[in-house]
């Protein structure tokens, strides 16, 4: 019984919490495996491409001052090109395993994310075979792109997005 002062007296009940959608059921169908295994080489070429770019510092300093002739701190601007690649090179290596370990959890977010982040990479490999670079880089950013397009293929596949659907509980 209520009170007759009660502020929530003329207020029916709130209806009951349901259970956020089950994860999917069982293991993941190939094109979710092979995709998964693709970003795991995607966090590999990354790392590469990090270590390239970590040995190529003279091929660097050579191209600012050939781009820069009266650059005052070319220096600076190599180390800056570097640091800022390490940067770049580490948070994408995480980023594709984080993702991969979600994906393959069924996580349809990081599946969402993967494709947006995959069709940033086409679109930049695109960009840069407008202005190619040095044949190591170069061969790295069509792997990549090739590699991004290959896992957007992959999680768009009829079982992928069979994996990917939401389960209520029964």
């Amino acid at each position: 019984m209520t009170e007759p002062n009660d502020p929530n007296a003329n207020y029916p009940s709130a209806p009951p919490i349901q259970p956020p959608p089950e994860a999917p059921v069982g293991p993941a169908p190939m094109p979710v495996t092979r995709a998964v295994q693709l970003m795991f080489v995607g966090a590999a070429l990354s790392v590469i491409g990090l270590i390239v770019t970590l040995a190529s510092t003279d091929a660097i300093r050579d191209q600012v001052r050939e781009d820069n002739p009266n650059a005052a701190d070319v220096d600076a601007i190599v180390n800056t090109t570097i640091a800022f690649s390490v940067i770049v090179g580490v948070i994408s290596t995480a980023l594709w395993i984080w993702l991969a370990l979600m994906v393959r959890k069924g996580k349809n977010w990081a599946r969402i994310v993967t494709w947006v982040l995959a069709g940033i990479g086409v679109l930049f490999t695109v960009l840069g075979l407008l202005n190619p670079v040095n044949g190591l880089n170069l061969t790295l950013t069509i792997i990549g792109g090739l590699l991004d397009l290959a896992i957007i293929v992959l999680l768009a596949t009829r079982q992928s997005n069979e994996f990917f659907k939401p389960r209520t509980p029964a």
